[in-house]
């Protein structure tokens, strides 16, 4: 399993749109979405973010993905990226192999 995670804020071309054109955009994303969610995809978390946490990265809003395969996660970043997503929001993503906690102190030891 994979996990992916999505922090994001929305830029000033976002800001100057109205809420109809906000909208539309929203809904033409949707599909997209929903393409990968048939294909195994789960949304695990959405939320904003809480700024007052400890090292708050500086971005407002976050999603956390599970896809099945690396190649589901690709299929989805084309898919926001080919939808215009970044035109319209500061993004930063993060994503890997979901592993035990004793595999990653292992890792973190031997790094």
């Amino acid at each position: 399993m994979r996990i992916y995670v999505e922090q994001w804020r929305p830029t000033p071309a976002w800001l100057e749109l109205d809420s109809e054109q906000r909208g539309k955009f929203m809904a033409q994303v949707g599909p997209d979405l929903q393409g990968v969610l048939e294909q195994g995809a789960e949304i695990l978390a959405l939320g904003a973010a809480d700024p007052t946490t400890a090292h708050h990265v500086g971005k407002d809003y976050f999603a956390v993905w599970s896809f099945p395969s690396l190649e589901l996660a690709r299929e989805f970043e084309r898919g926001i990226e080919a939808a215009g997503w970044y035109d319209y929001f500061e993004q930063v993503n993060l994503g890997g192999q979901a592993i035990p906690f004793e595999a990653l102190v292992e890792r973190l030891v031997e790094a």
